[in-house]
């Protein structure tokens, strides 16, 4: 009898048992908060040097740089606030809340970074020793602990969505779409903290005793998701600029950085592809070649010739447009392509490059010796319509300045009358 008793009380006790199970892990939904802690800490403790690993000293890997940073701060803020109730609360609240708040600081860095804003983020490192000041004053005068809940997780949620708009900034760049994804991610990431601080302030006022496990899980798990998103986009657009400088450097002069041979028929076939769509559309190109460089190198040697050369580059950049392509066809001759330009427009500049380089090449090169150009000009369309058509028409002209005294400029003829001439 005594065993059926003890029996009836195991299988009456059962119920309950799983009733108490149930609410001491948040319910029907069982997520349970001390793994998802330690999941958060360990992804952000693998991501962060990862992310700096893979950062070396160039400018263009600041990004990734920041945002290792910024990974590292965050595990060591929630090993922290993970130990509430173990350490003191000036070391698991102010401190904790304080390196998510220096997470997030780092994170607005790598956005900066990421949309080529090199200026210092002094709003930032004001706005982060204003938060921390807050968490102490929060922690030291005797309030309500769903206020401080509130205020920390608002004041938070605001420098989440301070750094969705500085990854928004670069919605323009080649990057953007992956950029504006991260920015959504730190978005989301911040209204999620101002809902929850507000669902702790509803749960204050109804009086309920258990604390909103199924909230804190939630976002939780979202921030993992959103950390392991975010990474990979990230180091994507770093690998992309990689990439991408990759190519310039292929396809650059090593030593003027113009556009090399291949580069700069590449570009301009793409232009005259686009013309040709467009019946109206014109574009000029410009053959320049330096005049008697030999003499400058016999004079004062190869290093002096080369930075003749450097020079001009320089000078043709400091004069052109931002879409106009300087190139380097062989050892003292360039080419310019001007999208846009016609006769007017290209002679005028022409003339004005001749001018400059009279004027500053010399000097600035450091040489004794008057550096000056033979320029030839052929527009799409007049004096042809291929490169190789072109290229012989602005070559012509060229040779026309030079034959007629050097440091001047030449339209090419009219491509029949050239090539007339030719044959």
């Amino acid at each position: 009898m005594d065993s059926n008793r003890r029996k009836g009380r195991a299988v009456e006790s059962i119920p309950e048992y799983e009733a108490s199970q149930s609410r001491g892990k948040g319910g029907p939904l069982y997520l349970d908060i001390r793994t998802l802690q330690v999941a958060t800490i360990v992804v952000c403790s693998v991501l962060g040097p990862v992310s700096l690993a893979f950062s070396p000293g160039q400018a263009h890997m600041r990004p990734c740089r920041f945002w290792g940073a910024g990974l590292v701060a965050l595990a060591c803020g929630l090993v922290l606030i993970s130990l509430r109730g173990y350490v003191p609360v000036i070391a698991s609240q102010v401190l904790g809340l304080g390196l998510v708040g220096l997470a997030l600081t780092f994170a607005q860095a790598s956005a900066r970074s990421s949309v080529d804003d090199a200026r210092r983020d002094v709003t930032g490192w004001v706005l982060l020793g204003a938060f921390v000041l807050a968490l102490v004053v929060l922690y030291a005068v005797p309030v309500e602990g769903w206020l401080r809940h509130l205020a920390g997780m608002g004041m938070t949620g605001f420098l989440a969505c301070r750094v969705a708009y500085g990854f928004d900034q670069g919605k323009e760049l080649r990057e953007g779409l992956p950029l504006r994804m991260i920015g959504i991610i730190f978005g989301l990431f911040g209204v999620s903290l101002v809902m929850h601080g507000a669902f702790m302030l509803a749960h204050a006022e109804s009086g309920a005793d258990s604390e909103p496990d199924v909230a804190d899980a939630v976002m939780l798990v979202g921030l993992i998701a959103g950390l392991l998103l975010g990474t990979i986009l990230l180091l994507w657009v770093v690998t992309e600029r990689i990439h991408f400088r990759m190519r310039q450097l292929v396809s650059l002069d090593r030593l003027t950085g113009a556009l090399n041979r291949p580069a700069f028929v590449h570009y301009f076939e793409r232009e005259i592809a686009r013309t040709k769509r467009r019946s109206d559309s014109r574009f000029a190109l410009l053959l320049i070649n330096i005049d008697r460089l030999q003499r400058v190198n016999d004079a004062h040697g190869q290093a002096a010739g080369d930075r003749v050369l450097v020079t001009i580059v320089e000078i043709l950049r400091g004069m052109i447009r931002n879409y106009d392509m300087i190139g380097r066809l062989e050892g003292d001759v360039f080419v310019l392509l001007m999208p846009g330009a016609r006769d007017e427009g290209a002679t005028g500049t022409a003339d004005r490059i001749r001018q400059e380089i009279e004027r500053q090449a010399s000097p600035r090169a450091a040489v004794k010796n008057p550096v000056t150009v033979s320029i030839g000009v052929a527009v799409y369309g007049e004096h042809g319509e291929s490169w190789d058509t072109m290229l012989h028409s602005a070559d012509a002209a060229a040779k026309s300045a030079k034959a007629n005294g050097r440091n001047r400029m030449v339209v090419a003829a009219p491509a029949e009358q050239s090539n007339t001439l030719s044959a």
